[in-house]
């Protein structure tokens, strides 16, 4: 199974690897910050702050159930 990025399209085989792509590049920052909260998944805990590590299992859960392709 593949997972698709519903902001930009990239696509990957791994759901924790779209979790990355989706908190932490620069590319479409905004647009991917503004889905991952209208899925109720707090970026500032995905993400982490400080020397606090991010917790990416909420957003990766949403990945898996809505972002999957048959590819």
């Amino acid at each position: 199974m593949a997972f698709r990025c519903p902001v930009c399209g990239f696509t990957t085989s791994a759901a924790a690897h779209l979790a990355g792509h989706m908190t932490s590049g620069i590319a479409l920052f905004e647009e991917h910050r503004e889905w991952i909260v209208s899925r109720n998944v707090s970026f500032v805990d995905a993400v982490g702050f400080g020397a606090t590590k991010g917790n990416l299992r909420p957003l990766i859960r949403v990945i898996e159930r809505e972002c999957g392709t048959a590819e």
